[in-house]
């Protein structure tokens, strides 16, 4: 369940830091792996992909600034032939926004005994 919440939580910070963007117009995919705490972005060229490549400690350090603390970002190209969803078609449901985006402060792990109070 907490990869499922960090999960969220990163995609939403970067759709408040990337949405709008002319960079952002050209990501076709994000998937985060929570075991190594990176968030890969998919291009739709291999331009897009220098840019954002360029731009990744920029974004990173803007979604840091948004509660979301990431290792990195890598930045890949789409597989070839692939098409990015249509402009004005809703790709998500609208959601309300995730206690991150109220606080401004980075995350710190639970310690052992709020874990098992969790449990």
């Amino acid at each position: 369940m907490r990869a499922a919440e960090a999960t969220h939580d990163v995609y939403h910070a970067w759709n408040q830091v990337c949405a709008g963007t002319r960079e952002g117009e050209h990501v076709t995919g994000l998937h985060y792996v929570p075991e190594s705490n990176e968030l890969i972005v998919y291009a739709d060229g291999s331009t897009w992909v220098g840019e954002l490549t360029m731009m990744r400690e920029i974004i990173r350090a803007r979604m840091y600034r948004l509660g979301v603390d990431i290792a990195g970002i890598k930045v890949k190209l789409s597989r070839e032939g692939y098409a990015r969803p249509k402009a004005g078609v809703p790709r998500t449901h609208a959601q309300s926004p995730s206690p991150a985006s109220h606080r401004a402060v980075a995350r710190h792990p639970l310690t052992a005994e709020e874990d098992a109070r969790l449990d």
